[in-house]
């Protein structure tokens, strides 16, 4: 399976969660030069070098999804571990 799906609770307030959202793109950016770009208000939308998905912010919980080419499909398991704790770091509680 070539994807991941990751959905965390939070109870920051959309404001918060926006600027979060926004600081862990732009840290993600600069780190793995991940192009982004946010439509709407709540919808992220990113890509990289084998990678491309969306993060959804919602009232209450954040939504990230990610398709992972070929050649990360192997990498998938240490990837979403990595992903999870960077979100637990970003929504703590």
């Amino acid at each position: 399976m070539n994807e991941i799906r990751i959905v965390r609770a939070h109870a920051l307030g959309a404001d918060e969660a926006l600027a979060r959202a926004q600081a862990l793109a732009a840290s993600l950016s600069a780190e793995y030069g991940l192009r982004y770009h946010w439509q709407a208000a709540r919808l992220l939308h990113f890509r990289g070098s084998g990678v491309h998905g969306t993060l959804e912010l919602g009232d209450a919980e954040l939504c990230l999804c990610l398709t992972l080419g070929f050649l990360l499909w192997p990498l998938r398991p240490s990837l979403e571990l990595a992903i999870s704790e960077r979100l637990d770091a970003l929504l703590p509680g």
